[in-house]
């Protein structure tokens, strides 16, 4: 098991569907930050971005990239990252609101998306 705390420059990663992604300006909707249950994503732990981005994208075939952004920039957006590990995946963790709710904002949503970097892919 992973430290429950995350480090505050620890990456965050987030796939994402083709619908998401708005290939005219190379950006990421912040529908990709807006879910009910909480935002999903992975954490970096000790690998690599390129071995996070894998993993991750390795999971469904219907993801068409992974984006990521620290646990610091998130916090500054107005969320905040918690480990949340699950049955067959010790990175997951979950973006929420500060007082762990969800879902996100519009606006940290939006601020999230922006900030968020783009994994290239091989």
């Amino acid at each position: 098991m992973l430290d429950e705390v995350i480090n505050p420059l620890e990456n965050l990663f987030r796939a994402f569907i083709a619908i998401w992604w708005n290939s005219e300006s190379n950006t990421l909707s912040s529908a990709a930050f807006k879910d009910s249950t909480g935002v999903s994503v992975d954490r970096q732990s000790i690998r690599t971005i390129e071995e996070s981005a894998i993993t991750l994208r390795k999971r469904k075939a219907s993801y068409s990239g992974v984006v990521y952004i620290s646990c610091e920039e998130v916090k500054n957006a107005g969320g905040i990252a918690k480990y949340d590990a699950v049955e067959g995946n010790e990175y997951h963790s979950l973006i929420l609101k500060p007082d762990e709710s969800f879902p996100l904002s519009s606006s940290t949503a939006k601020r999230i998306s922006r900030l968020s970097k783009l994994v290239p892919t091989n």
